[in-house]
């Protein structure tokens, strides 16, 4: 039987995620609308083109694409970290599943 704990964590985890998604297309079509190149590489290689360009452009962006990259980034930091909890859970704690 799957645990209480195990299905909160995957249902709070699939609801960041889409978040994430959200703010993920959104900071790509901030990048792609200076360049493509841009666009294509927060595309494959996310979220270090995003980081990378939010700091070099922090300050050319307006208020509502900075909040786009600032969500993106918290969100993607909250995924990193409900996941690593849940396979710290799944491995030391078996029994719980």
């Amino acid at each position: 039987m799957i645990d209480v704990v195990t299905v909160l964590i995957i249902v709070i985890l699939l609801f960041i995620y889409l978040v994430m998604l959200r703010y993920w297309i959104r900071t790509i079509s901030i990048m792609g609308g200076q360049s493509t190149k841009l666009g294509v590489l927060g595309f494959f290689f996310a979220p270090i083109p995003q980081v990378i360009y939010y700091f070099n452009h922090k300050r050319q962006l307006d208020i509502k694409d900075r909040s786009a990259f600032n969500r993106y980034l918290l969100s993607t930091s909250v995924v990193i970290a409900l996941a690593l909890l849940f396979f710290i859970m799944v491995t030391l704690y078996p029994h719980l599943l």
